[in-house]
C-alpha cells in the first residue's frame, strides 16, 4: 500500500509542477503589483502614520457631516475617507459630479493636493487601480495554492543556483511567506472579524447620517465610512485605544461596535506597531523574491533562451589547441 501511494504521488507531481509553473507565470505581474503595494503599506505602522496613531481629531463629526451634506445632498456616495491631515475628504461615487477630493472647510474641490502615496498604494493593493478587486481575490487564492504546492514537491536539495534558492526559500521561509496571503485569504472569507448581527433591510442610509450616529470619544476621529449590507453603512473610527468598526443600520441604529479583528491587524501589520510593520515588509519582500526567482528560472529554461545562449557561446573566439611544453627534467627516464 505505501508503494502504491508513493507511485501515485510521483505521477501527480509532474502535472502539479506544470500547473504550478503556468499559474505563477500568468499571475506574476498581478502578484508583483500586489506585493509591491503591500510593501509600501507596511511602512504605515513603521512610520506611525496608521489611523490608530493619530489620536488628535482635526475635524469634528458635525463639520464632516455638514461637508458631506453640502457636497452630496442626495446621499448617494459609496465611500468617504478622511485625509491624514484632516483637511480634505475623498469621495467615491458612481456620479462623476460627486466623486473626487474636497476641502472640508470650503466644501469645494481640493486644489493642489500633494500625492498621497499610501492612498495610491492601497487602491493598487485592493483594486489594481482599475476596480479589479475580484482579480486580487483570485490572485490571493492562487498565491496560497502555489505556496502549498511548493511544499508538496518535497524537501528540496539546497544548491547555490537560482532554482535552488527559489525552492529553499519556499520551504524554509514558509511561515513568513504565508503570513500575508493566508491572512488576505481569511479576510476575503470574513474570518476573524466581529460577527455582524441580522440587519433590518431598508433604504440606504447616507454616509453623513451614519457618521453622526456613531458614538465618538473626545480623542477619537472618523477614519472612513462606506456602504454595507441591507442599506447599512460601516464606519471606522480611531483613537489612542485603537480602531473600532461600527455598523449603522438604515434606521440610524448602531448594530455593531467592535475591533476590526486579529486577521486584519496581522495583515495590516498594526498588531505590534513598528515591529509588526517590519515583519510584513520582510514577508512582502521575500514573496517578491520568490516570484522573481521562479519567473526568471522559468524564462532561462525556454528553448529560445537556450538557443540564444548557444549562439553567444559559439560567437566567442576559441583558443587554438597547443601542445603543452614539457620540462625535460620532469620527463621520466626509461630504465
Amino acid at each position: 500500500m505505501p508503494r502504491t501511494s508513493n507511485m501515485f504521488l510521483k505521477q501527480l507531481k509532474r502535472p502539479l509542477l506544470v500547473a504550478h509553473r503556468w499559474l505563477a507565470l500568468i499571475l506574476a505581474p498581478v502578484f508583483l503589483l500586489i506585493l509591491l503595494s503591500g510593501a509600501i503599506l507596511a511602512f504605515k505602522p513603521i512610520l506611525g502614520t496608521d489611523g490608530a496613531a493619530q489620536s488628535t481629531p482635526r475635524v469634528s463629526v458635525g463639520a464632516l457631516a455638514a461637508a458631506l451634506d453640502a457636497i452630496d445632498p442626495a446621499g448617494r456616495a459609496a465611500a468617504v475617507s478622511l485625509s491624514a491631515d484632516g483637511r480634505s475628504i475623498d469621495l467615491k461615487s458612481k456620479d462623476p459630479a460627486v466623486a473626487g477630493t474636497y476641502d472640508v472647510a470650503t466644501r469645494t474641490a481640493a486644489a493642489g493636493q500633494g500625492f498621497d502615496l499610501f492612498a495610491f498604494a492601497l487602491n493598487l493593493h485592493k483594486n489594481l487601480l482599475i476596480g479589479a478587486g475580484l482579480l486580487v481575490e483570485i490572485a490571493t487564492y492562487a498565491m496560497v495554492a502555489l505556496l502549498l504546492a511548493g511544499l508538496a514537491f518535497g524537501l528540496p536539495r539546497l544548491r547555490n543556483t537560482l532554482g535552488g534558492w527559489h525552492r529553499g526559500l519556499g520551504w524554509f521561509a514558509f511561515p513568513l511567506l504565508a503570513l500575508l496571503p493566508v491572512t488576505g485569504l481569511l479576510m476575503t472569507l470574513h474570518v476573524g472579524k466581529p460577527a455582524v448581527p441580522a440587519l433590518t433591510a431598508g433604504e440606504p442610509i447616507s454616509l453623513a447620517q451614519a457618521i453622526k450616529a456613531v458614538p465618538l470619544p473626545a480623542d477619537g476621529q472618523i477614519v472612513m465610512a462606506r456602504r454595507f449590507q441591507a442599506g447599512s453603512a460601516m464606519v471606522k473610527t480611531a483613537s489612542p485605544a485603537g480602531e473600532l468598526v461600527h455598523v449603522v443600520q438604515s434606521n440610524g441604529q448602531v448594530a455593531l461596535t467592535g475591533s476590526p479583528g486579529w486577521v486584519d491587524a496581522v495583515h495590516e501589520g498594526t498588531w505590534a506597531g513598528a515591529w509588526s510593520g517590519v515583519l510584513n515588509l520582510v514577508s512582502a519582500l521575500l514573496l517578491m523574491g520568490l516570484t522573481v526567482t521562479g519567473l526568471y528560472s522559468w524564462l532561462r529554461r525556454r528553448p529560445w533562451a537556450r538557443r540564444a545562449g548557444r549562439v553567444a557561446t559559439a560567437g566567442r573566439p576559441q583558443a587554438s589547441p597547443r601542445k603543452a611544453a614539457v620540462d625535460p627534467r620532469l620527463t621520466p627516464v626509461a630504465q
